[in-house]
């Protein structure tokens, strides 16, 4: 699951990038993506943590 959400992200980081440089704004849009990315992550890691605890650590 964390695989296919991080290959998600992944790509629509490429995505905005690419349409970023179209458009000549590309750094303030791969913050953008950064910033979002991370909470992605945060999230990601919190929900798996989480369910970890909940199972018992089985």
């Amino acid at each position: 699951m964390a695989g296919e959400i991080q290959g998600a992200a992944t790509g629509a980081a490429s995505t905005a990038n690419t349409a970023a440089a179209s458009t000549g704004n590309a750094e303030e849009l791969n913050k953008m993506v950064m910033k979002f990315t991370e909470k992605l992550a945060d999230s990601v890691f919190t929900s798996l943590f989480s369910s970890l605890l909940a199972d018992g650590g089985d």
